[in-house]
């Protein structure tokens, strides 16, 4: 479109990486694989397959696996050797992936119905007359300015290939259109921005007293049996008892093997053999030691005295004779190497030692890992035919394990909080025996046994969260009644201040304005509400907020400067605009979601 405009010799790779972050980073990205609208069914053409279906269009299975293995490469940078992404990782990545084409899916749809697909001519007009933001400021003078002649040269230059940057603006215009859709359809008033601007600006001096619930103290002790049987028939809705999920489990620990020990010990005696002919140490801990922090500088340590190293490494070096070099020294960290070089009397009459170490850490091998993964997988086929996970585990000579029933998101007995096991009985049907699956330290195969439905809870079962309830309810009745002795105390002809201070209570002084947060208070609260309509000198009370019950007196109001409203309209107009630009974003993805109907196929391939 742009080859006949060329003039320019040459643009900076700082564009391309600019544009590459653009393309990342965009609200919507046009998927790479949207093909054969009219598709009802699962196939999709050249023996392709749907994964899901939005409205008549299918979402390729391709597609979503490519974003797919490229989340999980994203999740494995950075992480530990050995350590993976774990069972519940992947099932966040998948609905995260699958959330996202999904949205994207209904936005090309609804931008083909609403016509705002761009034609070349307009991206044309736009790259020529209204280049975007990252492209500006690719452009720019030693002022800043953009310089709109370095960029038409740029537009002319014919050895540059801007069909990407093409791309980009024609995938940005309809989102543009839309956000400009929504906009015409917002209108913020005067009347609306002033009283923004108002809020955000009038300082109220206050003083006010009353407690926050928590710092309520109770009488020692707990209540008769009776008062907490009645407090739980009269609140018969808030004690009502979770799913709990009865599970069998065998767990296979991803740890190193005898034989994946055995031959890092054969590595240390070559280590050792190269050693005693004639190689430095340094030398040998720069290509061999595991440690990091220290392997380029030859495996150096420093000075350091008794208590800086872990127990079993100090016993090793400070034993050591100077210039001795020992056997395997075994840690939580691994295998060392340890040479003594030399040793002192600190200030304080201490021993000190300056040693090197070559590390090597015991981690299982792709063989140990391989060898469990097909453990598991035969636990998983035999329990599955037999329907039973104890059976299959006793065949295979394995311990399973039965906790104690246990309800989603609380913890598994000898496990904690599992997420790797929640995740996967949640796509479970009683009875039913797992694939092997990974966890944070280990594969899991689990039978789910059994479902007890949510339901009324009793009494004995529900003792500790009666108690709980009980005692804040308490609290919060407590706490009314100081606010409302304060209160009544001021009616009968003392100010806020000494009725708070007769009855004990702290009485606090602030400036504060209706979105100003306060501890004990919160913040955008009823009792901001009062602090910023009440009049001058009017007390109010009690005010319940989430952390506690006030006694309110204003104080004074400070003028508002009403001139500096011209100066902050346009941000406050921005804020407003975008926030009610997204709220209908929001209610319109929702209503796009009603519209089309969505199928989703991913348990026939991921399952």
């Amino acid at each position: 479109m742009l080859s006949q405009m060329r003039e320019r010799n040459f643009i900076k790779w700082t564009l391309w990486f600019v544009v590459v972050a653009f393309v990342v980073t965009m609200v919507f990205v046009w998927g790479a694989d949207y093909q054969g609208i009219g598709c009802s069914d699962q196939q999709a053409p050249q023996g392709q397959r749907w994964v899901a279906m939005v409205g008549e269009q299918g979402v390729s299975l391709r597609e979503f696996d490519q974003r797919l293995r490229q989340a999980y490469s994203d999740m494995a940078q950075g992480r530990q050797p050995g350590q993976p992404i774990t069972a519940d990782e992947r099932l966040r990545a998948q609905d995260q992936i699958f959330d996202q084409i999904i949205n994207e899916t209904l936005f090309k749809l609804e931008v083909e119905r609403l016509g705002l697909e761009p034609t070349d001519a307009e991206v044309a007009d736009v790259l020529l007359n209204d280049p975007p933001e990252f492209l500006r400021r690719q452009f720019v003078d030693e002022s800043g300015r953009f310089n709109e002649s370095a960029y038409q040269q740029a537009l002319a230059d014919s050895r540059i290939n801007w069909v990407p940057i093409e791309n980009i603006v024609r995938q940005s215009l309809p989102l543009n259109r839309l956000q400009q859709i929504f906009a015409s359809q917002i209108h913020i008033s005067e009347e609306e921005l002033r009283q923004e601007f108002e809020l955000r600006n009038t300082k109220t001096n206050v003083l006010y007293s009353g407690a926050s619930w928590q710092d309520i103290k109770l009488p020692e002790g707990d209540p008769e049996e009776s008062v907490l049987r009645t407090y739980f028939n009269e609140h018969p809705e808030e004690f009502i008892s979770p799913a709990e999920y009865t599970i069998q489990y065998v767990r296979f620990t991803r740890g190193p093997s005898a034989s994946d020990e055995a031959f890092i010990l054969d590595r240390m005696d070559f280590i050792k053999s190269e050693l005693e002919g004639g190689r430095s140490f340094e030398e040998l801990a720069q290509d061999y030691s595991e440690d990091l922090s220290n392997a380029e500088t030859g495996g150096d340590l420093g000075w350091f005295g008794r208590g800086r190293m872990v127990p079993e490494f100090e016993e090793a070096v400070f034993d050591l004779s100077v210039g001795e070099i020992s056997e395997p020294v075994r840690t939580q960290f691994g295998l060392h190497i340890v040479k003594k070089e030399d040793e002192r009397q600190a200030e304080d009459g201490s021993q000190e030692v300056h040693a090197r170490h070559i590390l090597m850490r015991v981690e299982p091998s792709y063989a140990t890992l391989d060898s469990l993964s097909t453990l598991a997988d035969s636990l998983s086929n035999l329990g599955t035919k037999l329907k039973s996970l104890a059976e299959a585990g006793t065949r295979l000579g394995l311990e399973v394990k039965r906790p104690a029933p246990f309800t989603l998101g609380g913890s598994i007995e000898e496990l904690g909080f599992n997420p790797a096991i929640h995740a996967e009985i949640e796509r479970m049907d009683p009875g039913q025996v797992s694939r092997r699956f990974t966890g944070r330290q280990a594969d899991f195969v689990i039978q789910l046994e059994a479902i007890k439905p949510e339901g009324p809870a009793s009494f004995e079962e529900s003792r500790d969260e009666v108690l709980r309830l009980w005692k804040a309810s308490e609290r919060k009745k407590l706490a009314r009644e100081e606010v409302e002795a304060i209160l009544e105390a001021h009616a009968g002809g003392l100010s806020l201040r000494k009725a708070a201070e007769a009855a004990g209570q702290e009485v606090l002084e602030k400036d504060v304005t209706f979105r100003d947060y306060l501890p004990g208070v919160g913040s955008q609260t009823a009792f901001h509400q009062l602090a910023y309509r009440l009049p001058v000198g009017k007390v109010a009370g009690p005010i319940e907020t989430e952390q506690g019950v006030w006694a309110l007196e204003i104080l004074k109001r400070e003028t508002l400067d009403k001139t500096l409203f011209r100066d902050q309209r346009e941000t406050i107009l921005e804020e407003m605009l975008a926030q009610s630009q997204n709220e209908q974003f929001a209610i319109w993805l929702e209503e796009l979601k009603d519209r089309y109907t969505i199928k989703d196929w991913r348990e026939q391939f991921y399952n």
